[in-house]
């Protein structure tokens, strides 16, 4: 996995600092992280300075699949101290073969293993051990061309149900993401009235609303959904049923461990631009108080879209990352007064901007009202290490503790802010935030996530992260 110099450790811990101060001035709920900075190693010293527990992680930059299931398994089921597993996350760039992968591994797992995943975005993929991202050379200067990580875990603490449906070009997302979930319940041995203590949830883009909606309709409103949007290129979610281009993946988690969810986007909220969305055709926004969206947006940012449009005709790319960083926000508040922020990644439908469209990730409604926000790489970047933070502290576990796992969502598209050169730093915020020795991450094209008194949402531009309790105090 990609490695980093002494240098950067120390830079990564300032930059997490100078991040949790200014955090803490602005009231946001954190707390000092008091576990010792993990080291830098390499993938072959990964089991032996694993702590051990019910579950572990593993990966493969193999080309052929069977040797990169095998090897990311096997390093898996070493650092858990276990020989077998009852469920494994996979995540995996777009250029594997995906129904192999399952193959595979039901092989290795038995056929009774439950499976959870998809594609991670832009070839990356993540866990405590390092970041990968297929298309580039590794620490050898070998280029990497696929990528794939996953996660075992094997504990009687916790019960398991997957569930999945391919929805090729049907429209009835609602009935499908509704039946899938009922499947999961049933896979795990309970009834709908058992209500599961999370549910992942792993999804193909532009049906998110239909599908939060479908689980909404048998699970309710209160049980936290924790998602993405599976990554591209090529996007699949899948589980132990079968892989999709466009599909659903559920897994329903029951336990009496202690779990934590944070659901967060580092942007500045303090724009002095709103306005009321009063046209829209799918998830282009067309008219923003009346008038052409993207003339609004353009006066809102100073004139600097136009700009970068005549400059930039060949590369839209640039614009998109301009506005990645500039991005639509909604305010919701819950029945107790709480206020949460729901962002949406805008970009124009027509580069040389003559069509006034505005194009999203999500769908927003006429009559909404969005705010504009700003942001930067390096606080972006920091955020996410104040995220898996709170994860944790919603756990209820202290700084010392080391919880059984932690799992992350991390958008596709903010990650594209950031300088290439720092995100080998991402896994190290990430285990000083949390402390943990188990942690895989996806990098996804939309988020799904809980606001308690409001309901799951999807959004665009966030770092969620689900952290579970081992139910040990660490001495």
């Amino acid at each position: 996995m990609k490695k980093i110099n002494k240098l950067s450790i120390v830079t990564v811990v300032i930059l997490f600092t100078a991040a949790g101060i200014l955090f803490l001035l602005k009231d946001f709920q954190t707390y000092q992280q008091q576990s010792p900075m993990p080291v830098s190693i390499s993938s072959a010293e990964a089991v032996s300075q694993h702590s051990g527990g019910d579950a572990g992680t593993g990966f493969s930059i193999a080309e052929d699949t069977k040797t990169a299931v095998k090897e990311a398994i096997d390093m898996a089921l070493a650092q858990s101290g276990k020989n077998q597993a009852d469920f494994c996350i996979i995540l995996a760039s777009s250029k594997n073969d995906f129904p192999l992968i399952l193959t595979e591994t039901k092989q290795i797992l038995g056929n009774n293993i439950k499976i959870f995943g998809g594609t991670s975005g832009s070839g990356s993929v993540m866990t405590e051990q390092g970041y990968l991202k297929a298309g580039i050379k590794n620490d050898s200067g070998i280029p990497i061309d696929k990528t794939l990580t996953v996660m075992t875990i094997s504990t009687k603490d916790i019960v398991f149900g997957t569930a999945s449906a391919d929805l090729g070009d049907s429209n009835a997302v609602h009935d499908a993401a509704a039946t899938v979930v009922k499947k999961a319940i049933e896979d795990a041995g309970k009834t709908i009235e058992n209500k599961p203590k999370v549910i992942l949830l792993y999804v193909g883009k532009g049906i998110e609303e239909e599908t939060i909606k479908g689980i909404e309709s048998v699970t309710g409103k209160d049980v936290p959904i924790f998602g993405g949007t599976a990554g591209g290129p090529k996007r699949i979610v899948m589980s132990d049923e079968g892989a999709y281009e466009r599909g659903i993946s559920a897994t329903v988690i029951y336990t009496d461990l202690p779990i934590g969810l944070s659901f967060e986007a580092g942007y500045d909220i303090h724009g002095k631009h709103s306005g009321v969305v009063t046209k829209v055709t799918g998830q282009n926004i067309e008219e923003i108080d009346g008038r052409p969206a993207m003339t609004v947006y353009n006066e809102w940012m100073d004139g600097e879209i136009e700009r970068l449009a005549k400059k930039e005709m060949k590369k839209p790319a640039e614009i998109e990352a301009f506005l990645a960083l500039h991005p639509f926000y909604r305010k919701l508040t819950s029945s107790e007064g709480q206020d949460y922020y729901l962002f949406t990644r805008p970009w124009p439908k027509d580069p040389s901007l003559v069509n006034k469209f505005i194009q999203t990730n999500t769908k927003i409604m006429p009559q909404e009202k969005i705010y504009i926000s700003h942001g930067t790489w390096d606080t972006l970047m920091n955020r996410m290490g104040i995220v898996a933070s709170s994860a944790k502290m919603h756990c209820g576990l202290e700084p010392a503790d080391k919880p059984l796992l932690v799992i992350g969502v991390i958008c596709d598209g903010m990650m594209g802010c950031i300088p290439e050169e720092e995100k080998s730093k991402f896994p190290y915020l990430i285990n000083y935030s949390t402390g943990s020795d188990c942690t895989i991450a996806a990098f996804t094209s939309g988020e799904q996530g809980h606001f308690p008194g409001v309901g799951n949402r999807h959004g665009n531009l966030a770092t969620s992260f689900l952290v579970i309790g081992s139910g040990k105090k660490n001495k």
